[in-house]
Order: C-alpha cells, then structure tokens, then sequence
C-alpha cells in the first residue's frame, strides 16, 4: 500500500490499534443508476458491493458517504430493495466495535412527531451492526416533500444507516458535530447536504458578500475536507490555505460509478482507508 502523509511532524512509529480510527471513504454512488439499460443496470451496485466489500476486508471502524447514494430522489423498488440488501449483508454481523459516542444530537430526524435521533445505530439493542455507515444526502438524494424526507430516511429508520447533515431551517444553517472516540483518538465530523445553491448563498452573502464558499474563508480547527458531488476522482490530500494562514486538507474521492462520457470521469477510480491517530493523518491506498 502507498501511503501518503497529510500532517503532522513527519511519520511516527505506527500507534497501537486501539488508538487508530480507520474511516472507508466514498461518494456519488448513483445506485440505481441506468436500471433500465440492460447492459448497465448493475454497474452502480456492482461498485457499491465492492465499497463494501473493502471496508469489512480492512475492518474499517465506520463507512462514511458523502453524498448521493441513489440516482433519483424517488428510487424504484428495485434500487431500494437492492441497497437494503447490500447494506444488510455487509453492516450487519458480531464483529465487536470500539467506536464510542460521545456527541450524537445531528443524527437522525427529531424535527417529526414520533421519529428519534440523535443516537447511532450500533447501540441499537435490536440490531448488530458490524460496519457502522455516516452518510448525507446530496442533490440527487436530499429531502423534499412537506414532510422533508429523503429515501435516507427509509435507510435509517430500518437502522441501516446514521443518516446526519439535514438542515431544518434554511434560513439559518446551523453544522453540529458528531464526536466519535476510539482509543484516545477524537475525531469531530462536520456534514452538510446538499442544499440548492441559491438558498445556501443567501444564507452566506450578508455575511461574506460571495455567492460561494471560498476555502480561504474556512476556520483553521478544520484539518480535513471531503468533497462529494464532483466525479472526478482526486483522492489524494491537496493542501489549500484557510483563514489567519492555516491550511486544510481536500480530499474528493468521486464517483464509484461512471455516470457521464466525460474525460473527468474517465480516470481510474481508486479506494483509499482514511486513517487517523495522535500522530497523524494519511490515506492508505
């Protein structure tokens, strides 16, 4: 495997496993994608599988997707039976976890009568969850309706997923983190879903006169980014300034599926563990 060191003061003598937190990255995966063509209706399950796949053989501590699982806002019944299956064969299961909880309140959807959040799925005494999966909507996925739901919902209600990032107000987007403990290794995931441009860049403007969100005006206690929504796969950490000087790392894993004949999603698509200690962060590819 190459690895490739993000931060920190040059490497270190590997740290014992209780105290690494190894996170499978993916984005864009499109499941359903082209399910009326014959010959590519199970492209996008096939790459999801093997995402899967890869994050149980490297016994990862948790799945995080960022964004469009699904190809249509209202899959079809096929997608959706498919995706239960896949997600029951590969997150369920006795493998024991050391992942602990320590700040839960974005998860899950508290805002309707009768649905419950703000806990993560593997201390759910009715299930056995081996793969822990973080995952947000993006815009082919995001909630709509007068209700606000997404087929995301369906996937955490089942207990399948921790589904986090949904903003309630749009008038006033607020981020809280999930805090997550492993070992002595803390780690503070930040998500927000897709929101239409136009009602995210009101939000933004009287605070920063900008129709988009530049990195440069980012706060210096992010260490690192992942981007969804663009396919092209650049997974590798590319450093870019923050504000009062400090750097973040980007990383942008892409699509799992090519969606589009385009030279940005014709490039080799590449899987990568993210690994985090005390002493540093890498991908390990």
């Amino acid at each position: 495997m190459a690895t490739h060191e993000a931060m920190g003061g040059g490497q270190k003598p590997p740290p014992p496993a209780n105290d690494v937190m190894r996170i499978f990255i993916s984005t864009d995966n499109h499941l359903g994608h082209a399910e009326d063509n014959e010959m590519r209706k199970w492209d996008s399950f096939m790459a999801m599988e093997e995402v899967l796949q890869k994050a149980t053989e490297h016994e990862a501590d948790f799945l995080l997707l960022g964004g469009d699982l699904f190809d249509k806002n209202k899959p079809s019944r096929y997608t959706m039976v498919e995706t239960v299956r896949m997600f029951k064969k590969y997150c369920l299961g006795e493998r024991p976890l050391s992942l602990q909880p320590l700040a839960l309140d974005p998860i899950g959807d508290k805002d309707h009568v009768g649905c419950s959040g703000g806990f993560v799925n593997y201390e759910d005494p009715c299930m056995n969850i081996t793969l822990p999966v973080f995952i947000i909507h993006g815009n082919h996925d995001d909630p709509t309706g007068r209700e606000n739901y997404s087929a995301l919902d369906v996937l955490w209600n089942a207990g399948l997923v921790n589904y986090f990032g949904k903003q309630q107000d749009i008038e006033k987007v607020v981020i809280r983190p999930i805090c997550l403990q492993k070992g002595n290794v803390k780690l503070a995931l930040y998500g927000l879903g897709n929101m239409r441009d136009d009602r995210l860049f009101q939000a933004q403007r009287s605070q920063q006169g900008k129709d988009y969100t530049p990195v440069d005006r980012l706060p210096d206690w992010l260490h690192v980014i992942i981007w969804g929504h663009e396919h092209e796969c650049r997974i590798d950490f590319e450093s870019e300034p923050t504000a009062n000087n400090g750097n973040v790392e980007i990383s942008q894993p892409g699509s799992s599926v090519q969606t589009s004949l385009i030279a940005a999603e014709s490039i080799v698509i590449s899987l990568a563990i993210f690994v985090a200690s005390r002493y540093l962060i890498c991908f390990l590819g």
